[in-house]
Order: structure tokens, then C-alpha cells, then sequence
């Protein structure tokens, strides 16, 4: 189980930097296409909306604030759902150390297993999963699909109306057994290609544990809602005497990348032994979203953001930029639009919400610089620009500089609509540092992915390929490091392409299906289940093995390309499993 004895929220504020900003948005009348509406209940006219929180509190065992009941796991950061009107109240009440706002997550996208080395380790050791439950938190499951016949004991549907799995939990979603779970579909796709990777039961296509049985959460991507989900697996696994590894195909970039954010320290509080978690480590590896500039002196760095232009069918809605220095450092920071159009310079601010927003034009600018140190002992700003439509194109400036303190490096990670791939880029950006939160977790098992196929033959005959090079580290998978050094990520598995279960209620290129029932995915999310698997055959023959044991167990059966063994490297982990 991952220790407790993090370092402590530091300052005046309490509310994160990202709550700030969602607040300040509101109360300047939000603009259309702002990333900042992740209430559980949608905005219509006759509803206030609902926040889904993360919370650290200077009580552990306080039940409630502000009338509003705390849904609480095995460490310090639990979830609550707070209406609108009294999220502020929450956020001042004198038990609150640190409130964080719902931000959403993203999916992260036959030989895999032979590659890996399972149908020898399965036969060798007498292992196939049986007693191990498999969670998945993903886009749901086709429960209907052969692949899973019989083996998906509960689902937890989080959008659809209910009252949540009851004591302890929000009161979100239903939990379905039975045929009742034939009335959750899975539109995407998404998680039934990744629980058939884990677990599939049905040749040639099989999963890696195909015996063993699965516990599955429907997500509404939600951050909080996803460490609700994982903390549920966990202890209907129990309940059952089961040992358990719960997939994490998905992740996001609002964090400081160094495993100390809310959502990481969440999880990895949950895991202990017999109760492992596996999450893919990111699909932006060739992405220009991370840049780095050291402020060591009076005078401003910049960093500058490419936004296509506002008519083109690339236009950016919004753009986040998303920033981490010293804790040990003051700084200032304002915003320049494409036209020279500046915000005031922004200091440290010690009130709730601790963000100001300025109008450059038609676009909103939104700045959080809360006077309080994260969890990780660093600052946090963020720099958030919306329009009336679309974002004004151009070449736009974010600038930092230092008021007193050290010097220090500013790491920014930008975010912006994942709908129009492109709309924004960093200029002079760097490609390291790019596995966000869950994957961060110090007690989360964190996988890359190999390129084990490039070619397949589709249902209809046609040859189909990608531009992937084939037998080495997949081009779009997330490296590390860890912002403050730590390694990530820990092995890698094959990503691409991954032939798996099709859900019968998605959409597919039929380039795609491979065969009646199965097609194929690349990302290091088809990566992840691969671990998955893997760790739920070793937990049949270990099921009270620790995450530290586990991960030891992945080190020693695996190994970098012409590299010492033991050799960590940023874009491999610890190397291509192979058991």
C-alpha cells in the first residue's frame, strides 16, 4: 500500500488551481466550449449543476461537510458530490486542507500473447486466472460477446440514473447483475477490446487469463468517479476472497506528472496485497504538448502556442495550459493573444478562487495562481483561453516570470480539444515527461507500447496496414520520465495492432474488423490489458503479491533492446515483457 506520509498542501488557498479556474469561468459567464463543464448533472435550465470532487481533509475520519456526505477509500483523498451552490462553502469549511474539480479523462487506444511469452507461462505453471477477478474502468462491455461468457459477475454503470453501489460510495450510476447488465451498452468499443485483451475466453483471438472472472465499471471519465470505480472493484473482489488487478486504459494531463496529483495518490492508496493496478501509459509520444523554460532571473519566459486559424476546420474551442515550478518559488504569469493583446501580470493570489479573468478580445482568459503548494511541494498555474466559437488563430504567448525564490525550472503541458486533433501545439516543445495521472501512480504498474504487428488481413480479404515500425516501441507511446525524476514507465507490452473483441453496439471501419466478432486497436491502451493479464496469472499462483513485488516480478522478465540488464529507459520502462 502506498505510504501516507506525503508531504503536506501548503498556503492559504484550499481550492487546486484547476478548481479555481472552473469557478472563476462560471462566474464570468461561461463561453461556449470551455473544458471547464464536468458537472455529474448537465447544465439545462431547471438544474444547478453537481460536482464530483476529490478532497483531502485535516480530519481522516470526518464523515461529512457542509451537510454534504464524503464517500471515503483506504487513503486520505475521497470524493464527494457537491452541489454548485455550496461548492465554495465546502471548499472554506475548516476541515477542507485541499479541494480538487472533476476533470475529465480519455480512453487511451491473437499475437500479443505468444509475444509475451503467456501460453508457455500458462501451461508451464498450470495458470489461466481461475479465483483472480479482472477490473476493468473503461467505456463498459459487451456483455453479450462470447469472449466473456458467463464471467462478468457486476457492472457498475456510472451514467445512467441511480443511486451508486450504496454506503460509502456517491450516489452515481447503478450497479447491474444479471441480464440487467445487457442494458448497458458499450457504444465505443473501447472496453470490450481491452477486457478481451485481459481476458478473453474464445481462440484464436483469446485473452491473456481467460479463466479469470470480471468486475466492470462503466465510466463517465471523470477523475473522481474513476478512483470510485477502482476502490469498488477492490472491494467487491474482497467481499469474494479474491485476488484482483484492476486496467486503466486512459489517463489525461492535468496533473504535475510526478505521482503526487489526487487522482494517483487515490489509487495507489487503494493498492496493497492481492490488489494490483495496471494503466497505459499515454499515446502522446510524438505529441507537442510539453515544453520546459528555466526562470532564473527578473526577465520573462515564453512559451508560445500555435492555434490554427479560427475559420479552418481546425480551429481550437479552447486551449489549457497547465504549469509546474518550485515550491520554494514566486512567480508572475500572464497571457499574450495572437493579436498582442495582454492580461495584467498575475501574482501569487490568496483568496478562493484564487483566478482572475480578463477578455482579449472575444476570448476569455482565465488565470489560477493559487499562493499554496500541491501535495508534491510544487506551484501549480493554469492559463485557460476560450471563444465564442473558436479560439482567435495565431501564435499565442504564455509568459512566467520570477518574482523571488530559487531559480527553477516551469514544466507547462498544454491540453486542448481532443475532438480536433492539431487546433493547438506547442512551439519548440519537448518529448519527455509525458505520463499524466493515473499512469504517474507510484503504486501503479505503468506500460508502453510495442508495435507487434503493422499488417492484417481484413474480414473481407483486403490487406490492411499502418505506418508503425514494426518489433520496437510504438511511435505514439508516452515516455517518461517523471517530473523530479521518477521512472516511468515499468515494462512494455504489445499495442499495436491488437486484434480483441468487438462490441456489437459500436461503430467500426470495417478495415478494422479482422473477424466476425474481433477487431484490431492500436495504443498503449491495448498495451496495458496485455499486464493485466499477465499479473493475474501471477497472482493465481501469488495472490497476496504486493504492487512492489509485482513490479519486481515484470523487471526481472523483462529487457531493453541492447541495453544492460536492469536498464530503465524513458521511452521502454524496464523493457518488452516476456515471461
Amino acid at each position: 500500500m502506498a505510504s501516507k506520509s506525503r508531504a503536506a498542501v501548503g498556503g492559504k488557498n484550499k481550492m487546486s488551481a484547476s478548481l479555481a479556474v472552473l469557478l472563476a469561468s462560471s462566474e464570468a459567464g461561461e463561453v461556449a466550449g470551455a473544458p471547464n463543464l464536468l458537472s455529474v448533472r448537465k447544465r439545462v435550465p431547471t438544474l444547478a449543476p453537481i460536482y464530483h470532487v476529490l478532497v483531502r481533509c485535516t480530519d481522516p475520519q470526518v464523515k461529512s461537510i457542509a451537510g454534504i456526505k464524503l464517500a471515503r477509500g483506504t487513503g486520505q483523498v475521497m470524493t464527494a458530490l457537491v452541489p454548485a451552490s455550496k461548492l465554495m462553502e465546502f471548499a472554506l469549511d475548516d476541515k477542507v486542507e485541499r479541494v480538487s474539480a472533476p476533470r475529465r479523462l480519455r480512453p487511451l487506444m491473437d499475437i500479443a500473447g505468444p509475444l509475451v511469452g503467456a501460453p508457455e507461462y500458462s501451461a508451464g505453471n498450470h495458470v489461466s486466472g481461475e479465483g483472480v477477478i479482472v477490473g476493468v474502468v473503461d467505456t463498459g462491455i459487451d456483455v453479450k460477446h462470447p469472449a466473456f461468457a458467463g464471467r462478468v459477475l457486476k457492472l457498475w454503470d456510472q451514467e445512467i440514473a441511480g443511486d451508486g453501489p450504496g454506503t460509502g460510495y456517491s450516489k452515481l450510476g447503478r450497479v447491474l447483475t444479471g441480464a440487467a447488465m445487457e442494458a448497458s451498452a458499450d457504444m465505443h468499443g473501447h472496453g470490450t477490446h481491452v477486457a478481451g485483451i485481459a481476458s478473453g475466453a474464445v481462440a484464436p483471438f483469446s485473452g491473456i487469463a481467460g479463466a479469470a472472472e470480471l468486475l466492470i465499471v462503466k465510466t463517465n471519465f471523470q477523475n473522481s468517479a474513476i478512483v470510485e470505480g477502482v476502490r469498488w472493484i477492490f472491494e467487491e473482489a474482497k467481499k469474494l476472497g479474491r485476488p484482483c488487478v484492476v486496467n486503466l486504459s486512459l489517463g489525461g494531463h492535468f496533473d504535475g506528472h510526478d505521482g503526487e496529483d489526487d487522482t494517483s495518490v487515490a489509487i495507489s492508496d487503494e493498492c496493497g496485497p492481492g490488489r494490483l493496478v495496471v494503466a497505459a501509459a499515454g499515446n502522446e509520444g510524438g505529441d507537442p504538448i510539453h515544453a520546459r523554460q528555466r526562470v532564473d532571473s527578473v526577465k520573462a519566459v515564453r512559451f508560445e502556442i500555435k492555434v490554427q486559424p479560427k475559420r479552418s476546420n481546425l480551429s481550437a474551442p479552447w486551449f489549457l495550459v497547465n504549469g509546474w515550478y518550485s515550491g520554494k518559488t514566486k512567480c508572475e504569469v500572464r497571457a499574450i493573444s495572437s493579436t498582442g493583446a495582454a492580461t495584467p501580470w498575475q501574482g501569487l493570489l490568496d483568496t478562493d478562487p484564487a483566478a482572475r479573468t480578463t477578455m482579449l478580445g472575444s476570448d476569455q482568459v482565465v488565470i489560477s495562481t493559487p499562493d499554496s503548494v500541491a501535495p508534491g511541494g510544487d506551484r501549480q498555474f493554469l492559463v485557460e483561453v476560450s471563444g465564442q466559437g473558436a479560439v482567435q488563430g495565431g501564435l499565442w504567448k504564455v509568459e512566467v516570470r520570477r518574482k523571488s525564490g530559487v531559480a527553477s525550472d516551469v514544466d507547462v503541458w498544454l491540453l486542448s480539444d481532443n475532438e480536433r486533433y492539431g487546433s493547438a501545439e506547442m512551439v519548440s516543445p519537448l518529448f519527455d515527461t509525458l505520463i499524466g495521472s493515473p499512469g504517474s501512480g507510484k503504486d501503479v504498474v505503468t506500460v508502453a507500447s510495442y508495435t507487434s504487428r503493422n499488417q492484417w488481413i481484413d474480414i473481407s480479404g483486403a490487406p490492411q496496414s499502418v505506418g508503425l515500425a514494426p518489433d520496437t516501441i510504438s511511435e505514439f507511446s508516452s515516455p517518461g520520465p517523471l517530473r523530479g525524476g521518477g521512472l516511468k514507465p515499468d515494462v512494455a507490452a504489445p499495442g499495436a495492432m491488437i486484434a480483441s473483441a468487438l462490441s456489437s453496439d459500436s461503430s467500426v471501419d470495417k478495415s478494422d474488423v479482422i473477424a466476425q466478432g474481433y477487431r484490431v486497436m492500436a495504443g498503449t491502451s491495448m498495451a496495458s490489458p496485455v499486464v493485466t493479464g499477465l499479473l493475474a496469472l501471477f497472482l493465481e499462483t501469488n495472490p497476496k503479491a504486493t504492487p512492489a513485488q509485482a513490479k519486481a516480478w515484470l523487471k526481472k522478465n523483462s529487457a531493453v533492446p541492447d541495453s544492460a540488464a536492469g536498464a530503465h529507459d524513458i521511452k521502454w520502462g524496464y523493457g518488452l515483457i516476456k515471461v
